[in-house]
């Protein structure tokens, strides 16, 4: 077996004081695939694909946004 699904750009490059990052799902083989995004931080993440159906050799894009916070600066 080979790589079934890769991500595009492979890594997210979020600054810790929010911003959006844009990713390629592809998948590799002859098959449909299903998938489901887990985050262990839903108050601070949210992704626009959830869970869905990949097709054969489909291509969907992921948007993972990490909500905006104000740096804090102490007194």
């Amino acid at each position: 077996m080979g790589v079934e699904v890769s991500l595009d750009p492979p890594v997210c490059p979020i600054q810790a004081n929010g911003g959006t990052s844009k990713h390629k799902m592809i998948n590799h083989t002859d098959r449909h695939l299903a998938y489901k995004v887990k985050s262990s931080n839903n108050s601070n993440y949210s992704v626009n694909l959830i869970y869905g159906i990949l097709k054969v050799c489909d291509v969907k894009e992921l948007i993972i946004t990490r909500k905006f916070y104000e740096t804090f600066s102490p007194l």
